[in-house]
């Protein structure tokens, strides 16, 4: 084995594309926990189930700085023949590994595949509330058109964004891959707190 690489003792940003499971042995030996930002593509990974997606961030994780301010990842697919059952991405699974970074400032979170779709819940968003107060971005794209949002999984409501804000003061950028914006799920206009955010 040859020795690691003598950036692990000063590199603070990375960005990388390809093989999750390539890039994950490369960041486990080679990065050190001077990384501060980090943003990565994981290609062709549909038929990874999403257990091994969360372990496989779980190690990059361990891997960076506890001060790291911002991280962003891409999932990128391109298979049109999904299993049924691998067709969900809980995307609030994915940045969970991300909760003890609470130094995070930006984070961003990109699924871009052909046949799957990605939920992120109420429930999820009031997870994430008090993950990382100094919080100025927060993206979640999902390329999927229509997410089987129900009564068992909500989308945020405006509420629940008003509450996120709250505790966010400085929040400038906000993306959701959907919102319950339906009029029985709109606080009275007396009940809208005054935010200061840019």
């Amino acid at each position: 084995n040859d020795p690691p690489s003598p950036l692990r003792a000063t590199l603070r940003e990375l960005r990388l594309s390809g093989d999750p499971h390539l890039l994950v042995k490369f960041i486990e030996y080679d990065v050190g926990p001077t990384l501060e930002v980090l943003g990565l593509q994981f290609d062709d990974i549909e038929l990874i189930p999403m257990h091994e997606v969360r372990v496989m961030l779980e190690r990059i994780v361990a891997r960076i700085s506890p001060h790291a301010t911002r991280f962003s990842l891409t999932l990128d697919g391109i298979h049109d023949e999904i299993p049924q059952e691998m067709q969900e991405v809980l995307a609030a699974e994915l940045l969970r590994p991300l909760l003890p970074k609470s130094c995070l400032t930006h984070v961003v979170l990109h699924l871009k595949y052909k046949r799957k779709y990605g939920l992120f819940t109420q429930q999820d968003m009031t997870d994430l509330t008090d993950a990382w107060p100094n919080l100025v971005e927060l993206r979640i794209y999902d390329t999927h058109p229509q997410p089987p949002y129900n009564d068992d999984w909500p989308a945020p409501s405006v509420a629940d964004l008003m509450r996120f804000a709250q505790r966010h003061p400085r929040l400038e950028h906000l993306v959701l891959p959907s919102l319950d914006a339906a009029a029985d799920s709109l606080p009275a206009l007396h009940e809208v707190p005054q935010l200061s955010h840019r």
